[in-house]
């Protein structure tokens, strides 16, 4: 039986964003599309209906189900179509006059012109696109300050938990969180992240169940220490 799939309709525009802000990060949120009946994990297609360009599906597993919101999905792999894609937009949005696209997507960046005091206080009290500007900027102390807002989804952890340049502390915070650590979405982000430490790394492994343990042991997106703990675990 095939997986589920899901539809994701844009603009140019705002598959530039979508693209900027969460998928080449390694998911994002289908709005509108809710899974109920998905588990965590679970296979799925993603179809991405982009005005003007032939639909484009990729393969993705369910982070999280969102009650009335829509279902976010983790990518295991880098969804290439979809970056080439995003860099044939870019490109046009250069353009003069003609372009199909009307500016670059960095023009509208929610963080232009805070101060770094303004920054910390949308931290905790901005909107989830401010959020995710923060987490993607690097800052440790920042990202920090975006994991304590009370307003924190789980989908934005599972999207800071595969940030490249997300800091170690924000990445044991992740890990060590009691909520977070048992969400398969999250604990695949951070364990798929080449960024994370062994030290965080394998124990996390220690807590998966058997299922997601044989998926990490015959996935080669995983790096080969992660997948031999995994082995090793099922070996028991």
């Amino acid at each position: 039986m095939e997986s589920p799939l899901l539809v994701a309709k844009f603009s140019p525009q705002d598959f530039l964003t979508a693209f900027n802000t969460e998928i080449k990060l390694g998911g994002m949120l289908v709005r509108g599309v809710v899974l109920t009946s998905a588990e965590a994990m679970a296979e799925c297609r993603v179809q991405f209906d982009v005005s003007g360009y032939a639909p484009l599906t990729v393969d993705a597993r369910v982070a999280a189900v969102l009650e009335d919101t829509g279902t976010a999905v983790v990518f295991l792999t880098q969804p290439m179509p979809l970056h080439a894609l995003a860099e044939s937009l870019t490109r046009m949005a250069a353009r003069p006059a003609a372009a199909p696209v009307a500016a670059p997507v960095e023009a509208a960046s929610p963080l232009a012109g805070l101060s770094q005091d303004e920054k910390k206080r949308q931290a905790t009290s901005g909107n989830r696109d401010v959020r995710r500007a923060l987490l993607a900027e690097g800052n440790p102390a920042l990202q920090l300050l975006v994991l304590s807002s009370k307003t924190l989804g789980m989908d934005e952890v599972q999207v800071a938990a595969r940030l490249p340049n997300l800091g170690f502390d924000a990445m044991k915070l992740i890990a060590e969180h009691p909520e977070w650590r048992k969400n398969a979405g999250v604990t695949a982000a951070l364990l798929l992240n080449p960024s994370t430490p062994m030290s965080i790394a394998l124990p996390l492994v220690e807590l998966l169940p058997a299922n997601e343990l044989r998926n990490i042991a015959r996935n080669s997106a995983y790096r080969a220490q992660i997948c031999d703990a995994a082995k090793s675990r099922l070996a028991r």
